[in-house]
């Protein structure tokens, strides 16, 4: 099964994790880092444990982070370079992390990662609810 790692600023990644887990129930495979209070060193040693007790390097992961070009994304970028099986992810949001905990199962790593980024699209609208008159 393709694992979730979702690596965040501040403590983001807990509280969509515990939003998604309220919806579907207990998720397995799925990690919460956190970031808050840690260096990039502490943060690669937090995903490097992860990469060694668990069976992540073979069945693929994706790396979800918050924001492209932030920290999250450079620390996990550094990580993967050399694992084909682990993409990354930038710009998490809950419709991209229910996605991928419903799909997992039943897409290949490259078509589950596709329809990550298509999830999270599609969950960005603008609605204007203007009355008339105000």
């Amino acid at each position: 099964m393709v694992s979730l790692i979702l690596l965040t600023h501040g403590d983001l990644c807990s509280s969509f994790f515990r939003a998604a887990t309220t919806m579907l129930g207990d998720q397995p495979d799925v990690y919460c880092i956190p970031t808050l209070h840690l260096s990039s060193n502490e943060i690669t040693k937090k995903i490097k444990n992860i990469f060694e007790n668990s069976d992540i390097l073979k069945y693929g992961a994706v790396i979800a982070v918050d924001l492209k070009g932030g920290s999250t994304w450079n620390v996990a970028c550094k990580l993967t370079r050399d694992h084909d099986r682990i993409s990354i992810i930038s710009g998490i949001n809950l419709p991209m992390l229910l996605s991928f905990l419903t799909k997992r199962e039943s897409l290949n790593f490259k078509e589950l990662t596709a329809s990550l980024v298509d999830a999270g699209k599609r969950g960005i609208e603008i609605f204007n609810c203007s009355v008339e008159g105000s």
